[in-house]
């Protein structure tokens, strides 16, 4: 792990005839074969060179609507249907994952034989934010003061497997730490694209439940937390 990251302390915060070439930044994705993690495979240099320099992240602060969430889901999980396999209707599966990604979450978190509860706003621009609800269990979403809002917090839906599961990417922003002789001006650590990964992204037949795991590979072995979502107003 780059020396410069704290300890970790939670996880919270994943073609039939070829390839739809992605468009960076904006969402889009290809479709691929059936296995989205070896199609984002760990970057050599997990400790990458940070981004450019981008504004300190701001402490996080608790979501307004979170209060207008409903009462979790008690009904089975069922699944939305798969695609056809027609490179037409992959495109049009990927797409409206894309779509429905987009939106306020809540839910819960599952790592380390804990579930405390989590809270995602996943915008249109592909900038996230997220937060833990449950100070007692844990500290972040992902990983320890990761919470903390910046611009330079993005996620993309890269790819669709043919049985409808997609995967993508999540960059990660830590804030300057001065447990590590870090200023508060200075920039932050941002690790390389593909170092923690979105993986097994599912949507259930309402649009309005989400499961996906996150996969980090900031250290060795990689660590997977698991979130179940619903959707929020």
């Amino acid at each position: 792990m780059n020396a410069r990251i704290l300890p970790l302390i939670a996880l919270a915060l994943a073609a039939c005839a070829g390839q739809v070439d992605p468009q960076p930044g904006s969402g889009a994705g290809g479709i691929v074969g059936s296995d989205p993690v070896t199609d984002l495979p760990p970057p050599a240099n997990s400790g990458g060179a940070p981004a450019p320099v981008v504004d300190p992240p701001t402490t996080p602060q608790t979501f307004p609507w979170v209060a207008s969430c409903p009462a979790a889901p008690s009904d089975p999980w069922v699944p939305a249907p798969a695609p056809t396999g027609t490179i037409e209707d992959l495109r049009a599966c990927s797409d409206a994952v894309r779509a429905s990604f987009v939106g306020h979450w809540k839910g819960q978190q599952s790592i380390f034989g804990t579930t405390p509860n989590v809270a995602f706003d996943f915008e249109a621009s592909n900038h996230y934010s997220g937060i833990c609800l449950d100070a007692a269990q844990c500290w972040a979403t992902i990983y320890n003061r990761t919470d903390n809002e910046s611009p330079a917090k993005k996620f993309e839906l890269v790819d669709m497997s043919l049985d409808g599961i997609s995967s993508g990417t999540i960059d990660l922003v830590f804030p300057p730490q001065p447990a590590m002789g870090e200023n508060p001006s200075d920039p932050p650590y941002i690790p390389a694209r593909g170092t923690n990964v979105l993986r097994d992204v599912k949507l259930d037949a309402t649009g309005n439940r989400l499961r996906f795991d996150l996969v980090s590979y900031m250290q060795a072995p990689p660590y997977v937390a698991h979130y179940d979502l619903y959707r929020c107003p």
